[in-house]
């Protein structure tokens, strides 16, 4: 009876806790909270929406995959490395090596067989084929982390496949450089005179040492800093970029550390497996590394979109009918700005002034591209414009193209089998199409829209769109 109640008690207090982070916590209002309780409640909604779009994201699933596409290319993928740090004449340096080695958790036979692949790979002996795939499987690796990235940040459309050799060919040779920079400058400092006599105060000494030791962390960090900037196809704030590699830094480290020690007690697998125990321990290295990378991705996203913490919560659960009506809000925005005569509207004042979550809003307006209703610009920082004028769309087009999206592929219909639910599908839209709610955008906007709606969006100086956030 005492391990009822207790139970039941134990119950009854998770409920709470649950009740508390998933609904308490936002039923407060901010504006008036002040001191700790304001900063407590800020970071429980901050952790809260980190936790949840890691769940909603899957990116337990995602680091899967990517430690599979890793493993793959991981020698394609230093080859090409390697090539362009040849022309910076760093491919045989120490760096390297330290470098690996921090990627590998100090897994130096590891280390030292991707070098020797790598050493063997000439790629001017590969000819136009073996060249093509080596591209070709580098090109995978980045596109699956692009994929991943772009999910997290509600981006419907990749790049194109110009932006990509770009983007991820500046990864790729930014990040070598500004990591062997970093060692590079940690290097010399223990070679300079005056370091080494500042190395017989005590207190210098103490803060050289730390400094040392902050070295590895920072380098990760910057690394992932400019993944966090460049990979995604849509503008990261340097700030919420920044963040996002300080935390997955910090929990990389720690892992790293974790897993060496657990390494020196797993040397009796050897006796198991032989040589191939370092396999297993390595795909488990990616995996854990990639499940980091992604969750500072999710900080990421979350320290930008702080503000709309609420509706990012409700984005994943909207109602068929919050999204007709969003829809139909986007277009209003997009007919307000074709009026004023001004340019195309940057995504971020089109989420401002629709008061929704950017991953709703982008999905809203990839359905509205998908016929050809509205055109975005390519780049970090997309801005939208009506593709016709306002009088030949109507709210009916919005709500179709809406129903239609997602369907993609050659597949057949649910409903192929059941022609009657068509018919009676098909009557039903004739019929929404010649009522009289059917208003196109141009007299939705004459005759409904207040004035108040996307005033933001124009100057009352010049009656021009506010280009960019």
């Amino acid at each position: 009876m005492k391990r009822d109640m207790g139970t039941e008690q134990l119950q009854e207090r998770a409920g709470r806790l649950v009740r508390f982070v998933t609904r308490d916590i936002w039923l407060q209002d901010m504006e008036k909270a002040r001191g700790r309780r304001r900063g407590i409640l800020g970071v429980l909604r901050w952790l809260y929406l980190v936790v949840h779009g890691f769940v909603a994201d899957q990116c337990l699933l995602r680091a899967s995959a990517l430690t599979y596409t890793t493993v793959l290319s991981i020698v394609p993928t230093l080859a090409v490395a390697f090539s362009i740090s040849k022309g910076l004449g760093i491919q045989n340096t120490e760096f390297i090596r330290v470098l690996l080695m921090r990627i590998a958790a100090g897994r130096e036979d590891t280390v030292t067989q991707i070098l020797a692949y790598v050493d063997n790979t000439n790629v001017k002996t590969l000819g136009a084929v073996g060249l093509l795939a080596l591209f070709v499987t580098v090109g995978s690796l980045m596109g699956t982390i692009e994929k991943a990235f772009n999910s997290i940040w509600g981006v419907a459309r990749g790049r194109t496949l110009w932006r990509k050799f770009t983007d991820f060919f500046s990864v790729t040779l930014v990040c070598p450089i500004v990591m062997a920079a970093a060692f590079s400058f940690s290097v010399s400092l223990r070679h300079e005179t005056l370091v080494q006599k500042l190395l017989n105060v005590g207190i210098v000494s103490y803060a050289y040492v730390a400094f040392l030791k902050m070295v590895p962390f920072l380098m990760i960090a910057l690394m992932l800093f400019f993944i966090y900037v460049f990979i995604p196809n849509t503008r990261v704030r340097f700030g919420s970029a920044l963040l996002g590699g300080l935390v997955a830094g910090l929990l990389w480290t720690l892992a790293e550390g974790a897993y060496v020690g657990y390494q020196i007690g797993a040397a009796r697998y050897n006796a198991i497996y032989g040589g191939f125990a370092q396999l297993p321990l390595f795909l488990i290295w990616v995996y854990v590394t990639w499940v980091i990378v992604l969750l500072g991705a999710e900080v990421s996203f979350a320290v930008q979109n702080v503000r709309t913490f609420e509706s990012e919560i409700r984005a994943d659960t909207a109602s068929r009918e919050e999204r007709d009506k969003l829809a139909v809000l986007v277009m209003l925005a997009l007919t307000r700005a074709f009026y004023a005569t001004a340019g195309p509207v940057p995504l971020d004042r089109l989420c401002m002034v629709a008061r929704a979550p950017v991953r709703l809003v982008q999905d809203t307006l990839a359905a509205m591209e998908r016929v050809s209703l509205v055109v975005g610009t390519e780049g970090d920082d997309p801005r939208y414009a009506l593709t016709a004028p306002p009088e030949s769309i109507r709210v009916m087009d919005i709500l179709l193209a809406l129903a239609s999206h997602k369907v993609t592929g050659d597949r057949p219909p649910v409903t192929e089998d059941f022609p009657f639910v068509d018919a009676v599908f098909r009557r039903f839209y004739e019929a929404s199409a010649a009522s009289t709610g059917n208003l196109s955008l141009k007299e939705f906007h004459d005759g409904h829209l207040p004035d108040s709606f996307a005033a933001e969006l124009v100057l009352p100086e010049r009656g021009s769109v506010v280009q960019g956030g």
